[in-house]
């Protein structure tokens, strides 16, 4: 039986009238989220499973089993979503540096590769050093165009002026 559990994120707002729903999730735990077939939520103090129907990806909606109308969607919205630590290709305790080494984008131009990864406030930061100076990239899934373990690459549109700051 899994007993340890990892948060990789949280449901949105339902969207539309057939149970789908947005979601937000860690940019580590991408990859999982595509592989997995079913997510958990809390309920009562128990991990409920919800199989996973259909996953949309890159528009970050999702339909659940038995959430089938947007009332249904609306009873779970805002839920936070949890897959089994052991069903993770990053692990908790390594969560710190999952984007050390990385070359990052902005669109096509290569800026930096990522030195560090801190986290602030509860928010994950891509440090890099661009011209002489250590720059602090706010690691969010709505930046990320592209995430690429394979090759050690992150393509991000960042802000205009955040490598200014």
């Amino acid at each position: 039986m899994v007993s340890n559990f990892t948060k990789i994120g949280s449901l949105q707002k339902s969207f539309g009238t057939d149970g789908f729903l947005r979601y937000k999730v860690l940019p580590e735990f991408k990859l999982d989220l595509k592989s997995a077939k079913f997510l958990f939520m809390m309920h009562d103090d128990y991990y409920v499973p919800y199989r996973i129907v259909e996953l949309q990806a890159e528009k970050k909606l999702i339909h659940l089993d038995d959430v089938n109308d947007q009332e249904a969607a609306s009873a779970i919205q805002s839920q936070d979503l949890f897959l089994p630590s052991d069903d993770l290709d990053v692990k908790e305790e390594d969560q710190s540096d999952f984007l050390v080494g990385y070359k990052l984008y902005d669109n096509e131009d290569f800026i930096s590769t990522v030195i560090e990864v801190r986290t602030i406030a509860g928010y994950y930061y891509a440090v890099l050093n661009y011209n002489d100076k250590e720059v602090l990239i706010p690691v969010h899934e709505e930046l990320m165009l592209e995430l690429n373990p394979d090759e050690k690459l992150v393509r991000m549109d960042l802000p205009e002026g955040i490598l200014d700051l």
